[in-house]
């Protein structure tokens, strides 16, 4: 299977944390005084559990190597990837 190393950006970055440690993000855009986007990020805190963050930061971490999120991915054909939009 082809791989892709994917570097890891503060963009992307960002937007993991604010998904996995929304509380950590809003503190650190806070510290930054950027208030009106640490509330938006803290009214939306709870729309994923602490469990299943978890559990995504363990898979996550699972995709890490040498500090690079690193995916594979398959080919498939044309045929086969219409029958799976159905």
């Amino acid at each position: 299977m082809p791989t892709c190393v994917w570097p890891p950006t503060p963009w992307s970055e960002g937007y993991v944390n604010i998904t996995l440690d929304p509380e950590q993000r809003a503190a650190d855009l806070r510290a930054r005084d950027a208030d009106a986007r640490a509330d938006e990020i803290a009214a939306r805190g709870d729309e994923i559990s602490p469990a299943q963050r978890s559990r995504i930061k363990r898979a996550r971490e699972a995709l890490v190597e040498d500090g690079v999120s690193v995916e594979t991915y398959r080919r498939i054909e044309l045929d086969e990837a219409l029958a799976r939009l159905v």
